[in-house]
């Protein structure tokens, strides 16, 4: 689970700060539960509505573990992940994902952030968010 956990945890957010919002539909499903903010965004069409209305361009996550846990992984300069927590979820197999740190957006606006991944294996073998 750890190794898993961590390979979504660095693809995840090595997505998030690329060029392509699109790119982040690969993480969910019709099934699939996005909350932002008290918002509840359920199936790709809404969840694509959602990421879409974010007001920033360009995200940076200057947060102490992930940068850890990227580093170790790949060579990123701007990556900081203040912390993880991973444990086995017995719904459908999944594994539970707890991430902090802090996200630089367009360069400027920093602020701490919290995020909750419930990651449950799909068909071909790959994991996806189920909450």
């Amino acid at each position: 689970e750890e190794k898993i956990a961590i390979e979504f945890i660095k693809t995840y957010y090595l997505t998030m700060e690329g060029e392509r919002r699109e790119d982040m539909l690969q993480f969910y499903t019709d099934k699939s539960i996005m909350s932002f903010e008290g918002e509840h965004s359920v199936g790709t069409k809404k969840i694509k509505e959602k990421i879409d209305s974010f007001g920033f361009k360009k995200v940076n996550l200057t947060s102490s573990i992930i940068h850890h846990v990227l580093m170790a992984i790949c060579s990123l300069d701007e990556h900081r992940i203040d912390n993880h927590d991973i444990h086995p979820s017995p719904v459908e197999n999944g594994i539970l994902i707890l991430v902090t740190g802090v996200c630089l957006l367009d360069g400027e606006n920093k602020f701490k952030f919290c995020q909750v991944f419930h990651i449950v294996p799909n068909a071909s073998g790959g994991y996806y968010c189920k909450l």
